[in-house]
């Protein structure tokens, strides 16, 4: 009997999950692809807002939070996809190298005029705004959407029980910890983690392949995910 197929797993929110599965259909050819988010992106009111002279931004989420709450100006962002983003919503975006402490490092040393707001998820790492605030850069924070959990579709249960190969890219450290969770995963698994912080709730998966992407960002997690893929569809 012949090998199955992989197959794509993907547990990003809707609509980042579409795109990416597109990017990597793009890439490597047809997949098989499954979209399954295990958080959900609620929107949350953040209440009044306090003056800023920038804006501080560490997720796509928190540029469209920003465009919904009608806030214009200068952003601060994390790593290029947010950036492009907050420009899609009509902001200034100057972007960092994709994680919170080279976004931090980059607002040390360019010093803009402030105060900052940061507009976060309600969970969130890297403590970004007490840090700018003491490095002498007053920075206010609001929680502006919340990520709920949610559980996998039965197809994607079916799959994780299955035998077929699972190539399983993950984003945040959130949601490998929620993906590591998952009890009982029989099937093969191959999972790409976006960074060292996101592979270390995997570790629970001992058994299983994880790679750590090369750089915090979207493009180095499409990459690895398509070289991961490439030899698994090999005939």
């Amino acid at each position: 009997m012949p090998a199955p197929d992989p197959v794509l797993l993907v547990t990003r929110p809707a609509p980042a999950a579409e795109r990416f599965a597109e990017a990597v259909q793009a890439r490597v050819g047809p997949v098989q692809s499954l979209i399954s988010p295990l958080q959900e992106i609620v929107h949350c009111d953040p209440g009044p807002l306090p003056e800023a002279g920038a804006l501080v931004l560490t997720s796509a989420n928190g540029a469209a939070a920003a465009d919904r709450l009608g806030l214009g100006g200068e952003a601060w962002c994390v790593g290029p996809q947010t950036a492009a983003a907050a420009r899609a919503a009509g902001l200034e975006a100057v972007a960092a190298e994709g994680d919170a402490d080279s976004l931090v490092a980059l607002l040390r040393a360019r010093r803009p005029a402030g105060p900052l707001l940061h507009l976060r998820g309600a969970h969130a790492r890297g403590d970004v705004a007490r840090r700018l605030t003491e490095a002498g850069l007053p920075c206010a924070e609001r929680v502006v959407y919340r990520q709920e959990p949610r559980p996998p579709t039965p197809q994607a249960w079916a799959l994780l029980r299955g035998d077929a190969p699972l190539v399983v890219p993950l984003f945040s450290p959130r949601s490998a910890a929620l993906f590591a969770a998952l009890t009982p995963i029989d099937a093969p698994l191959h999972l790409v983690a976006i960074s060292a912080a996101t592979a270390g709730p995997l570790a629970a998966l001992a058994s299983r392949e994880c790679r750590v992407a090369p750089a915090p960002e979207g493009e180095a997690v499409l990459a690895l995910t398509c070289d991961v893929l490439g030899p698994l569809l090999m005939p």
